[in-house]
This record gives structure tokens, C-alpha cells and sequence, in this order.
């Protein structure tokens, strides 16, 4: 018989017929005859006295002897032994370094075992913190990465000393295994430590360990690893014996008896040295595990071969890249992660994009890239329900858009006039306003033009100065976004240019040019907010009205062009506004143009425009006096212009009527012009400084006597002012004549059209039936008597207006239209436009509400003059004299009815305001109805109209002269042709 190596040996004896064969590690090694008398008394001891110093396991005793294949099995029988005995506990300690990120923060290092003695990643000198594979990098899903510097400087796990001792052994046995991968690193490099209780190292390429009771290096060159190569190092003590295994192998033991023993040092993974760490581990570590008990061979390789499903125990983000976000956009993209446990919870860890959040449960990156184009860093972290995590730094790249230009090019511009303009859009992803508008010329600039910006992404094409006639220019626009410069609007980006073609007045200078402030008085509605009176002339002088409401609005409506500033009606005194000051700056030659109509005069003086600075309350001062006959001004305190208006105006301006006033001052010389007009000063004083005003101090509607206050209700102004320019230079003659005629497009919500239109092109009416169509609404009207369609006729001496119109005749003719939404409320307008041809007679009604409120010819037999204006069913007439000039012509006529208040009326004929009178009588007072009437007031016979009438429409506001000029001008080709 040979002698038997240290270690585990499978030894079988099997007694057949009269011998008994000796198996070693299921090979035969001998046979000795067979006692059939003797009985096996002890288990390692032979009766003669001889012990065996060992261990036994795995003892079985047959009635029959064993062939070769069944001792060969016996050989390789194992089992598992968790749960079989109470002694075969799991570990009291296990590092699986699953748990993602470790960043240096308690508890990150997670305890498997039983024990919950968790750790945190650290690192001494000028090492880093040891991190962790990708979840399937390691040798069982994650694994540590240790890095080390130098013996002084590296990473560690530091799993301290709890204070349940699960990391002292004690008198216990004792088993620590782990899987390494060593990086080559020279010196001893520590796989773990708890210092003067156990710990193993690789030094030189071997791994060796040291364990108390002998607190010596041991293993010799028994345990050689390969660096970059994984090895599964376990370290036994039972008590008896130490035994170091490689790979799950025995190789090398020595005997040791008592116990390993207690300390409060740390347990550290990677290094040495409780309170001064070093010695650091160069690799990857894994699957660290310790157990209070001595493991035996086969529980050895069941935990080398241990796998598990790494998403058990991982949970991973694998979203590996993140869709191009682009600059100031919605952005959404739904992350993905697997493994751990559902649900899943997100958080968003860092981004350079602040406006992007995470949703928790769903992991949603969503909100808007509002950062300029670039790469930016998004770091997401995902914890499951047994609170694994995952972190991932991701790169979101944000790009630019599209920045698209409304009208696109290619597209044809005429430049016909001295104010031409075209306004431009852009839509598309930015961040900040549009800003550094650019025109460039393609070949032949025409010189004179200029862009610029009128809102956040809009813009103004326009004259700016005097320009060459020609066709063909062609030119692009660009521009930038203020906060991410390298995002640009090009309109040529797809090569297209637009064209310009200038002729006629589309040479000459425009009105603005010089301009530091134009108040158009168009919004809507005032309140009293900051900067609601908009500057339009760029240099934001915008201003605000005071003690004005949405009550003021109907009397604004009627404004010179388009809503103007009204003041002080009835018995008001209170009102004005403030214009910005930013306008009156340093102004040695200026021109102050604005149009004006009143209401009513004040007693001693009627203010149009008062500025005042801190030193003077009269700095820039124009008012007029008691019988609006005279202009004084002031600048810069004294009396320097004296102007008399009935030159251009007999009976002065107090007439209910628009007038146009610029003052200018040339070195000290002032003209005033009065509708076009130049009246000379015949005051003979001058002033040549500069004229500045304070802010608070540009004020219309009010006479002040310090900055912003000290007003005189004998000096209000009661009427309509509109329109107001003020301009860093002396306007000219011609200068002042375009600003007499210039007019522009009214914008806003209050700007309602007319709700219904008559354009009487029917081929014909039949009578007593609702035949007269509304073209734009559903109030059609009903044809009654002789009412009939008198179509176009060039052949014809009475021919229509604009393709047909209605005839009305016999003193039976009218069309009846019920259901209108007028407003009935005292104050309210209505306004109605048409186009007529009068025969000639009294009398008559060419349009009537069904409260028999109308317009009237009448006949004053005392002047013998025919009449055209209001009337209440009272006797009144609230119009003018001398209408017989309109009979058999086509004339446009404009009625503004107010309800209950004829005396606030206004009547344009042909597009002028004209200055009504009370010429006989006293009104009722009416509103107007829903009821209204073509010819006449009702259905009777009398006061019907005898003659012709076309394009005939009803608004539920008052209209603006502006306005009343756009209705007359209007057009539209007609039924079947041209």
C-alpha cells in the first residue's frame, strides 16, 4: 500500500468471497484475505492501538460488494449542504460589488451575507476611488476596480469593524474567499486586510496569506497567478488546519490550532493598514466572502462555479446614446433600463440643460433644450425596488434649427412710395430675440433702404432715405439670435433672393426719417399700465394714459386714423398721458407734428402739448388760447412764438373738425404749419438751447406747472388728439404735406369689420322677399314697393356706382333688415357707410333705424338751402347746410350714430369730416335698433328716398376718418366678370 498526500482521499475496502480489495480515489490498490470474524470496532483507531490523525466524512457500510463503476460513482458523489444541517449557514459577509455608483458615500458597498456590515469606496493620497465594471465586466456581473498609484497612493473599500463583530472570528473557524484579477502591479499588493486578525496579498506573482494564531506570511510559491487573469483565491482555518486553494484546489495546508481572534481594526478590500491605509490592490476583486465556519472542498467549487443572472442583482441602464435635441425645442426620449427589480425609479443626477427634468416612474427625459447648440452632459441614475442602482453620463447634442423667414424668398417687391415697407416673420428654434438685421445687395444697390427689428423675431424692410429708380435689385436679409450667436436666419439659405423694384415716389425720403418718437395712440385699450402708449419710431419713448378706462374707448374709436387719445368729453378735466421723455433729449432744431380736433374750449388757455424738465415747467409748451384763434409756444421758459390761425382757419379751429399742426424751431426761428398751411411767428422772440424734458414731463391733454402735475382746469385740453411725431430736425414744406396725407393700416381686436354689406349685384329683387343679400353675414335684407336692382349700363346716363346698385322710387322703394346686433347702449356707435345718388328731393331718408333715429334731407326755407344730417323724429336736423351740391352725383357718405347723444354724431361725405351743426329743432335722444331701413324709417310711405344706392355697410363701432376713407375706397370685381 502507498502512502497517502496531504489532503481528502476516497478510500473503499470491499470483502468478497475470501479477500478484500483496497480502493484509493477509486483506484485498486491492493487485496489482503478476508476475516469474516472480525467487526469493525473503531472509527480511527485500530484496536491494537494505532490512531489515525485526521478527519473522516462521508462514512457508508454495504451488505454487498461495491463493483468498480459504483465505487467510481461513490468517488464523485457530492452534494449540496445549504440547509441540510443548521451548521451550514451562508456568509455572514458578501461583496458582490454590484451596487452602482459607489461615489464615496456610507453604505454604497453593499453586504450580501447576513451580516449588513456595508462599506464605502475610498482612496488615500493621490488615488481614486475604486469604481466598478460594466454590469457584466467582472467575473460574476460587476466586479471592483482598484487602481493603484504606488504602496502610498490608490483606492480601497473600507467595510470598518462593526459592532456586531460579523467580521472577527473569535474562536470561530473561519473561510474567506474572493476572485482576483491582478493587474501586474509590483510590491505587495493586498486583497484584503483586517489588520493582525487575516489577510492575503499577491507579491512577486504568488498569492500568499497570513492568519492569526501565525501572524506570518505563508503559501510560499503554492499559488501562482497570472496577471489579467482571473484566480479564486480561499483561505480555511478549522481549527486544526489552514489550507489555501486555488481555483477550488488544495494547494497548500499547514496544521494550526486555536483561535483567530478579535480586534476593533477595519476590514478593508484592497489595502492594508486600519487607520493609514496602503499597500493597495492593482486589478479587479470579486465576489468577496466570508464565513464563520471552515468550508468544505465541494462548498469551495460550488462557490467558484457560483453564476447568477446578473440582472438579479444589477439593474442597468442600456441607453447607451441620446437623440439630437435641438435649441429651445420640446424635447422627449424615454429611457431604458433592465434587470433588478420593477418598479424602477429616476432621477436626474446633473444636466447641463436646465430646462430638462426626468420623470420618476417612467424615466422620461422630457422639457426644452433651452441651451444654445452644443454637447452637453445629462447624468441619470436608475435605483430598482431592492434599491440597486445604475448611473449613466450621457451626451445630448443640441443642434440648430431652421430659422425660416415669412415672406420667403423668392419673392417681388415695387417700391412706389416715399413710406414703403414690408414687414418680416421668422419662425423656428431660438433662444433670444432676432437681433444684427443685415440687408445684402446682390449687384446694384438702390441706396435708401435699411431693416430693422421690430420684435423679438420680426422685422421691418423699409425706406430710409432717397432711393435710384430701377428694376431688378435683388437683395437677402439675415440675422442673428442674441444669446446663441452661431444660430442664423439667412433668407437665401435655399438660394433665392428677393427682387425690389423702385419707381414713382418709391425715390424720395420717407417721413420718418430724423424721427425720435411717433405715438399713433391705435391700442386697443388703455388702463393706466407702464409703456401701453406704444413709441413706434424705435426709440421706445413709450408712455401711459392716467385716469383713462375701457369707458373711453367708444370715443376713441373716432380717432384721425385708426383709435386716437381722447379727453376731457363732458364734464371730464382729469385726463392725460404721458409720453415717454427718451424722445425730447438734447432737441436744438426739432419738429413737433400731431393732429388735433376739439370738443369744446377751455377758459383761459387749451394745452396740445406741455413739456416740462426740472428747472422749467415750461421747456417745450404749444397751447391755444381761449377762442382757438391763437398758438402761443414756449421754449425753455420764455414766450417765443405767437400764431395766428384764422389766417388759415377764419372762425378758428374749435369747429368739431380734424386739424394737423407741426411746430418747427430752426435755430431759434419757429414755423408752425396748420393743415399744410405755414403761419409765421409775429412774436419776434426766439430761444436756441437745447431742449430736454425730465421723465414724467412729455404730457398731453394737460398744462403743467412742474414736472408731472400743477395742472389748471381752465387749461385743459377737451377733444381728440392723433398721431403725435416729434422728429431731431426741421421738417419741410413737402416733409409736413406727406405727414398731412399719411395714413396706415389699423391693427388690434378692436378693429372689428363690418358685420354686415350690401353690395346690391343681384341680377334683380323680388318684392316682399328676403332677397338683398348680406355678403359677408346672414342679415338679408327684404325688398319692399318699387325697391328694384338698377344694373351696370355704360350706355346708360344713370349709371351705378360700383356693378349694380338699388334703385328706390315711388316714395314706396326701402329694404327692410331686422336681427341686427347693434349695441343699444347709451353712448355706443354705429356706423354706416354707403354710396348715393340723390335725385334731388326733400324730404327724403336714404337710411333710418326702426327707432326712428335717421339721416335727413331737409329743406330750410328760410336760407333755401338744402340740409343733409340727423334726425330724432323731433323736427331736428344735426348736419349741414347746402347739400343740394350732392344731387345727381355719386357721393360716399359716412353716418356715425351715437346712441342717445346726436350731438356727439359725425357725418363725412366723401371721406371729409364735415362740421355739423344743430340747424333746426332739438333732438329726442335715440339709440339705434336692430331694425334698419334702406330708404326711410319704417314701412310707411313716408320720407322714402328717391335714388340710387350701393355698397352699403353697418359696423357696430364708430369708424376713424382713416377708416371711413378705407370703406370709401374699397372695391371688389362683380358677379360673371371684371
Amino acid at each position: 500500500m502507498s502512502s497517502l498526500s496531504d489532503g481528502w482521499h476516497h478510500i473503499a475496502a470491499v470483502g468478497h468471497d475470501s479477500q478484500t480489495d483496497f480502493y484509493i480515489d477509486a483506484t485498486l490498490k491492493g487485496t489482503a484475505d478476508y476475516k469474516s470474524n472480525t467487526d469493525i470496532k473503531t472509527l480511527g483507531n485500530y484496536i491494537g492501538g494505532n490512531q489515525n490523525w485526521g478527519k473522516f466524512d462521508e462514512l457508508k457500510v454495504w451488505n454487498k460488494a461495491l463493483s468498480e463503476d459504483e465505487i467510481s460513482q461513490e468517488y464523485a458523489a457530492t452534494r449540496s449542504c445549504d440547509g441540510a444541517q443548521p451548521c451550514y449557514s451562508g456568509p455572514v459577509a458578501e461583496y458582490r460589488m454590484e451596487n452602482f455608483p459607489w461615489n464615496g458615500t456610507e453604505g454604497e458597498v453593499v453586504d450580501s451575507g447576513s451580516g449588513e456590515s456595508h462599506g464605502v469606496a475610498a482612496k488615500a493620497g493621490s488615488g481614486t476611488l475604486a469604481t466598478q465594471t460594466t454590469p457584466s465586466g467582472g467575473k460574476v456581473c460587476r466586479a471592483g476596480v482598484f487602481t493603484r498609484v504606488d504602496a502610498s497612493n490608490g483606492g480601497y473599500l473600507d467595510l470598518g469593524d462593526p459592532a456586531d463583530g460579523d467580521l472577527d472570528p473569535g474562536t470561530d473557524p473561519w473561510t474567506v474567499s474572493a476572485w482576483i484579477k491582478w493587474d501586474g502591479s509590483s510590491g505587495e499588493n493586498i486583497i484584503y486586510n483586517k489588520e493582525n486578525l487575516y489577510e492575503a496579498r499577491v507579491s512577486g506573482g504568488y498569492v500568499n496569506y497570513a492568519w492569526q494564531p501565525y501572524w506570518y506570511w505563508v503559501g510560499g510559491t503554492s499559488f501562482p497567478v497570472t496577471a489579467d487573469t482571473w484566480a479564486y483565491v480561499t483561505t480555511v482555518y478549522d481549527g486544526h488546519e489552514q489550507i489555501l486553494y486555488k481555483d477550488g484546489v488544495r494547494v497548500y495546508s499547514r496544521p494550526q490550532t486555536g483561535a483567530i481572534g478579535t480586534n476593533s481594526s477595519k476590514l478593508l478590500i484592497g489595502a492594508r493598514g486600519s487607520a493609514s491605509p496602503r499597500n493597495f490592490f492593482g486589478g479587479m476583486i470579486d465576489e468577496v466572502k466570508i464565513y464563520n465556519r471552515a468550508l468544505a472542498d465541494n462548498e469551495i467549487k460550488a462557490d467558484m462555479e457560483e453564476t447568477r443572472d446578473c440582472s438579479a442583482d444589477t439593474v442597468v441602464i442600456t441607453t447607451t446614446s441620446l437623440p439630437d435635441g435641438t435649441i429651445n425645442s420640446s424635447y422627449s426620449y424615454t429611457l431604458e433600463a433592465t434587470g433588478g427589480t420593477t418598479p424602477y425609479g429616476w432621477e436626474l443626477v446633473s444636466s447641463g440643460i436646465p430646462g430638462l427634468s426626468i420623470v420618476p416612474n417612467t424615466g422620461e427625459l422630457h422639457g426644452t433644450t433651452d441651451v444654445c447648440a452644443g454637447d452637453y452632459n445629462i447624468t441619470v441614475k436608475v435605483t430598482d425596488a431592492g434599491s440597486r442602482t445604475d448611473e449613466r453620463t450621457l451626451s445630448l447634442t443640441v443642434v440648430n434649427g431652421t430659422l425660416t423667414i415669412t415672406p420667403s424668398a423668392p419673392q417681388t417687391f415695387n417700391c412706389t412710395t416715399s413710406t414703403f415697407y414690408q414687414d418680416f416673420s421668422v419662425s423656428g428654434p431660438r433662444l433670444g430675440a432676432l437681433t444684427n438685421w443685415a440687408i445684402t445687395w446682390l449687384g446694384s444697390d438702390p441706396g435708401g433702404f435699411e431693416v430693422v427689428s421690430t420684435g423679438d423675431a420680426t422685422a421691418k424692410f423699409r425706406k430710409i432715405g432717397t432711393s435710384t429708380a430701377g428694376t431688378g435689385y435683388q437683395f437677402k436679409l439675415a440675422a442673428n439670435d442674441s444669446v446663441c450667436n452661431d444660430n442664423t436666419m439667412d433668407s437665401a439659405y435655399s438660394g433665392n433672393w428677393y427682387t425690389l423694384n423702385v419707381s414713382g415716389d418709391g425715390t424720395d425720403k420717407p417721413y420718418y426719417v430724423g424721427m425720435v418718437g411717433e405715438w399713433h395712440m391705435d391700442e386697443c385699450a388703455w388702463d393706466g399700465t407702464a409703456d401701453e402708449v406704444s413709441d413706434t419710431s424705435g426709440t421706445n419713448a413709450h408712455g401711459e394714459s392716467h385716469n383713462m378706462g375701457p369707458e373711453d374707448d367708444v370715443n376713441r374709436s373716432v380717432g384721425k386714423v385708426c383709435y386716437s387719445a381722447a379727453f376731457n368729453l363732458d364734464t371730464v378735466t382729469d385726463q392725460y398721458v404721458t409720453l415717454g421723455h427718451e424722445a425730447f433729449q438734447n432737441l436744438d432744431d426739432f419738429s413737433l407734428s400731431l393732429w388735433f380736433r376739439i370738443e369744446k374750449l377751455s377758459s383761459t388757455g387749451n394745452s396740445l402739448f406741455s413739456g416740462a424738465s426740472s428747472t422749467n415747467a415750461n421747456t417745450m409748451l404749444a397751447y391755444l388760447n381761449s377762442a382757438g384763434t391763437l398758438l402761443s409756444t414756449y421754449v425753455n421758459g420764455p414766450n417765443t412764438g405767437r400764431f395766428n390761425l384764422t389766417s388759415v382757419v377764419p372762425g378758428g379751429v374749435a369747429d368739431g373738425l380734424w386739424h394737423h399742426l407741426v411746430w418747427t424751431r430752426s435755430g431759434g426761428t419757429e414755423i408752425v404749419y396748420l393743415d399744410t398751411n405755414p403761419i409765421s411767428d409775429s412774436n419776434g422772440n426766439s430761444n436756441t438751447d437745447p431742449v430736454t424734458l425730465s421723465d414724467g414731463g412729455a404730457i398731453i391733454g394737460q398744462e403743467q406747472d412742474s414736472v408731472g402735475g400743477g395742472f389748471d382746469v381752465n387749461q385743459v385740453f377737451h377733444g381728440w388728439i392723433d398721431e403725435i411725431m416729434v422728429y431731431d430736425k426741421v421738417l419741410t414744406q413737402t416733409d409736413v404735406n406727406n405727414l398731412y396725407s399719411l395714413t396706415h393700416e389699423c391693427v388690434g381686436t378692436c378693429y372689428e369689420d363690418a358685420i354686415a354689406e350690401y353690395r346690391m349685384d343681384e341680377d334683380s329683387w323680388t318684392i316682399d322677399t328676403p332677397c338683398v343679400g348680406d355678403s359677408i353675414g346672414s342679415y338679408t335684407g327684404t325688398a319692399r314697393g318699387h325697391a328694384a336692382i338698377k344694373t351696370d349700363d355704360p350706355g346708360d346716363p344713370d349709371d351705378t356706382h360700383l356693378c349694380n346698385c338699388g334703385r328706390f322710387s315711388n316714395n314706396d322703394s326701402y329694404v327692410e333688415i331686422t336681427g341686427l346686433p347693434v349695441s343699444i347702449i347709451d353712448g355706443d356707435k354705429t356706423t354706416v357707410c354707403f354710396w348715393m345718388k340723390w335725385d334731388g328731393n326733400t324730404s327724403d331718408m336714404p337710411i333710418g333705424w326702426g327707432s326712428k333715429y335717421d339721416l335727413y334731407f331737409w329743406h330750410d326755407s328760410g336760407t333755401g338751402e338744402d340740409c343733409l344730417g340727423f334726425n330724432t323724429a323731433c323736427g331736428d336736423v344735426f348736419g349741414v347746410s347746402g347739400a343740394e351740391v350732392l344731387k345727381d352725383s355719386w357721393h360716399h357718405i359716412a353716418a356715425v350714430f351715437t346712441n342717445k347723444a346726436e350731438s356727439k354724431n359725425q357725418l363725412y361725405i366723401d371721406g371729409v369730416l364735415q362740421p355739423v351743426d344743430l340747424l333746426n329743432s332739438s333732438p329726442c335722444e335715440k339709440p339705434v335698433s336692430s331694425t334698419f331701413y334702406i330708404s326711410g324709417w319704417d314701412t310707411g310711405t313716408s320720407y322714402k328716398y328717391d335714388g340710387l344706392i350701393d355698397e352699403l355697410r353697418i359696423y357696430t363701432r364708430g369708424l376713424s376718418a382713416s377708416e371711413v376713407a378705407d370703406d370709401m375706397n374699397q372695391t371688389h370685381s362683380c358677379p360673371g366678370g371684371p
